[in-house]
């Protein structure tokens, strides 16, 4: 596995469907548009933009939808690659942006402090961030390189003049245009490379798979914080999504993803230098202890839980609490800094064994284990988020 290339939108091949993500960017251009307003605290250009934000959005979906996914379907079952997995996230997008309407709608009536109102926005904001760096990710490794391996030049050449049809009708139904020149995305993740007529893509690298792998815990985080939230408030809680999620942290989240570091690239860094004791690995394994601690404190509520009882309730509300905030600051440490530092000091073939090595270690859990994970964080945090 190779840890790919950056591609600007003109190095990407105007007769893949990648070049579809230069519609993901002027989306993004857009959103951040819309939050320009929001720091402005210009509530009603903050409307209006993501108004504008919505209709383009709608459009892109719609396109993907009802002309992208049915060509999609062709290939049959892919490992996460499922095609509610797109279907999943365009619906949750959307929810997330009937919310932020909802909220800016009071903030105009001044039904809210104004500064408080947006803080409390931005927060919710940075999760649908997340979702759509992960939904970016989906498309770009998985969606579109297979529609361009299941169509001819011919028909990808005639559906992506139909999708520029689509963006540009939804664009004369809005006031302004945005510009093309947008900021470009810095992910850069598993782009689609010609050589002739051969094509291959490249795989993810190892510290993209690790910030991917936060993504689908954070949905996992999502779930549980909504758990916490009806238990903390005296409702009852299904005990079958909560097993759920128990099996999501002990598997995906320790065994999976925190293997990959603690056996692979913690021992990669200490290589090169990064200090274990009183070092930021030294911090990151404590935290790891600390987490299985947590989850045999959330475990043990689990098992002495009974709905209806409030004080068990409490209990559990209280550890499922404790474990979503290590894990939150945890996740934020390692992307905003180790990851940084590993991305630094890393070379290409000490990048590209670490990429093999946790090819090896999701072999060793079983074939389609990582990908029944992923479906689960996303179905519990669509029943269970708040």
């Amino acid at each position: 596995m190779s840890t790919g290339i950056r591609q600007t939108a003109l190095e990407r091949p105007t007769s893949s469907f990648l070049s579809l993500l230069d519609a993901h960017e002027q989306l993004n251009e857009m959103f951040l548009s819309h939050q320009k307003a929001l720091l402005k605290l210009d509530v009603k250009a903050a409307l209006e933009r993501l108004a504008d934000y919505e209709q383009q959005l709608r459009a892109h979906m719609r396109f993907e939808e009802e002309v992208l996914l049915p060509i999609y379907r062709r290939a049959g079952p892919i490992p996460g690659g499922d095609l509610e997995f797109f279907t999943g996230e365009h619906k949750r997008m959307l929810e997330f942006i009937a919310s932020f309407k909802e909220a800016l709608a009071e903030l105009e009536k001044g039904q809210l402090e104004l500064e408080r109102g947006i803080i409390e926005l931005f927060r919710h904001q940075a999760m649908f961030m997340h979702l759509v760096e992960h939904h970016d990710f989906r498309e770009q490794n998985i969606l579109y390189p297979k529609l361009d391996s299941l169509t001819s030049a011919r028909e990808r050449a005639e559906l992506l003049r139909r999708s520029r049809g689509w963006e540009e009708s939804s664009r004369a139904g809005r006031a302004g245009v945005v510009s093309a020149g947008c900021a470009r995305h810095n992910a850069g993740i598993g782009p689609q490379l010609f050589a002739g007529d051969q094509r291959r893509i490249e795989m993810p690298g190892p510290l993209e798979i690790l910030k991917h792998e936060h993504r689908i815990i954070e949905r996992g985080l999502r779930a549980l914080d909504g758990i916490s939230a009806r238990l903390a408030s005296g409702q009852p809680v299904r005990p079958e999504p909560l097993s759920q999620l128990l099996d999501f942290i002990r598997t995906f989240a320790d065994r999976c993803h925190h293997r990959k570091e603690e056996e692979h690239l913690f021992p990669a860094l200490e290589r090169r230098g990064v200090m274990r004791a009183g070092g930021p690995i030294g911090v990151m394994l404590e935290e790891h202890e600390i987490g299985r601690r947590l989850v045999a404190d959330l475990s043990r509520a689990f098992e002495a839980y009974l709905p209806g009882d409030r004080t068990a309730g409490r209990r559990l509300a209280s550890a499922a609490r404790s474990y979503m905030e290590l894990l939150t600051e945890h996740i934020q440490k390692e992307d905003t800094i180790l990851f940084r530092i590993a991305e630094d000091i890393l070379d290409e073939a000490e990048k590209a064994r670490l990429a093999d090595a946790f090819e090896q270690a999701e072999a060793e859990l079983g074939a389609g284990t990582h990908e029944h994970f992923e479906l689960l964080a996303a179905e519990l945090e669509r029943e269970l988020a708040v």
